[in-house]
């Protein structure tokens, strides 16, 4: 156990510990660490509006084109149907219900607190049975329909085309359209003459939907890294070495593509894609898109920062838990407390001592999920061999 402690502690500061014999891509955890830290600050609402809608055009989206890109690199759409399936649905939809019984739980003791009605955990039930989520959770049920419906119209163009650029040309077409007749019927019937939870599993679809479109794109990104050849290093050691690891054109461009979604800020309101309150939908399709392409190039064009890494490998983590279970709550009111002494504008003071507190907490949040509760990823406890060899 406590050798098992060790290894996921590792994972705080060693980049050989986060390849795993260079199987995985670290710039894509990265851009996934990235992307829930900016989560975490947009849900603690004490950033100012401008910021929070830049962020919010492309935090969540970001986290849709790296699922499209893993997607072409494992050539998902090339294996068994049934084994990609049974695979999502284990790594995403058990993490689902596990989360919303703990959050279940958690809102439990605070109705027999008095301070939550039994309205709420009524809610939580009906709105997980119908994929809803509750509160964050909504994330997950929409990033696997997001994904099997790429998945199932993949496997059907495949039969019949043989270029692949053109599969995806031709899904992109179909998904935008799909989404885009699902947004304005959203928009234009009235909600109020529908039944709440028919209207919820409405919203759920138009969400999945929509989403299609970062999936296909960061697909298409993929098809088209792999004609990006690295070039090759000179053999260096120390600082030269990290240093050779930068790509300062990969850089360039990310800050552009950056620069680009933040001159456009004023000009449009917040992404609220949870409510599918979108300032405009070809617009968030299109920021969303140049957010995400920034982010990944720039964590491409750097060395690893471990830390990093270890918030985008357990980002599911954090995303079910930095809400539903009082972490961010818990961070601000530590940093509140903590930090209060020290010099400097109140309102930055209190948002970054409050973002740290709350990353900070969620590492131990972590480590008991993955050493003590694995099953709730979809993963199974060591077998009795392997806790002979971390004895």
């Amino acid at each position: 156990m406590i050798k098992r402690i060790k290894e996921e502690l590792a994972l705080l500061y060693s980049t050989k510990a986060q390849s795993q014999n260079g199987k995985r891509l670290t710039y894509l955890d990265m851009v996934r660490g990235i992307a829930i830290f900016l989560v975490v600050v947009g849900h603690s609402g004490l950033i100012g509006h401008e910021h929070n809608v830049w962020l919010s055009t492309f935090h969540l989206p970001a986290f849709f084109v790296v699922s499209g890109l893993l997607m072409q690199m494992k050539k998902e759409d090339e294996q068994s149907l049934g084994k990609v399936v049974i695979h999502k649905i284990k790594g995403i939809m058990l993490p689902y219900i596990w989360f919303s019984f703990g959050s279940l739980l958690v809102i439990l003791i605070q109705v027999l607190r008095g301070k939550l009605t039994w309205d709420v955990p009524k809610e939580l039930i009906i709105k997980t049975i119908g994929l809803q989520g509750y509160s964050v959770l909504w994330f997950l049920p929409v990033l696997l329909l997001g994904e099997l419906l790429v998945l199932l119209l993949f496997k059907a163009f495949n039969k019949i085309i043989k270029k692949k650029i053109a599969v995806v040309l031709i899904a992109a077409g179909i998904f935008t359209g799909i989404a885009t007749i699902l947004f304005y019927v959203y928009h234009f019937v009235a909600a109020k003459s529908v039944n709440a939870f028919i209207w919820g599993e409405f919203r759920f679809l138009t969400k999945s939907v929509i989403s299609t479109a970062f999936i296909v794109f960061g697909y298409l990104t993929g098809i088209l890294f792999t004609y990006i050849k690295k070039k090759p290093q000179k053999e260096a050691s120390g600082f030269q070495s990290w240093l050779l690891q930068f790509d300062v054109i990969g850089l360039v461009l990310g800050t552009i593509f950056f620069a680009v979604n933040y001159i456009v800020v004023p000009y449009i309101q917040i992404m609220d894609f949870n409510n599918v309150n979108l300032y405009n939908l070809f617009v968030y399709w299109g920021l969303g898109i140049c957010g995400s392409v920034g982010l990944l190039l720039i964590c491409k064009s750097i060395p690893n920062i471990p830390l990093v890494t270890f918030y985008g490998q357990n980002s599911l983590i954090i995303m079910c838990t930095h809400l539903n279970f009082y972490v961010l709550n818990a961070g601000m009111i530590i940093g509140r407390d903590v930090f209060e002494p020290l010099p400097g504008p109140d309102g930055l003071q209190l948002m970054v001592s409050a973002i740290i507190c709350t990353m900070l907490l969620e590492i131990p949040v972590i480590l008991i999920v993955r050493i003590f509760f694995p099953f709730v990823l979809g993963r199974k406890y060591p077998s009795r061999k392997q806790k002979e060899n971390n004895a």
